[in-house]
């Protein structure tokens, strides 16, 4: 039988490997993101950005890069025209 703080150990190993994965997911987005707006395609930038993945990268990528892709949206969409 393992000793409960083993456990728990192993449980925020666990949660803190999925949220780099995640973290890694949100930071490729907004990679391509930045590519597109840099090619001048802000209609797909702006397909691409949603307030979902702003909050996503609020809970895992941090406070810095969810803040940036929430207040990015309505910038993507002046600057497009729609």
């Amino acid at each position: 039988m393992k000793p409960p703080l083993m456990t728990g150990v192993y449980a925020a190993m666990i949660a803190y490997f999925v949220m780099f994965i995640f973290s890694i997911i949100v930071m490729i987005r907004l990679r391509h993101i930045y590519n597109l707006l840099k090619m001048g395609n802000t209609q797909q930038a702006y397909m691409l950005d949603s307030v979902l993945w702003g909050v996503l990268g609020l809970i895992f990528s941090g406070l810095i890069t969810g803040l940036f892709m929430l207040l990015a949206r309505p910038h993507i969409k002046n600057a497009g025209g729609f």
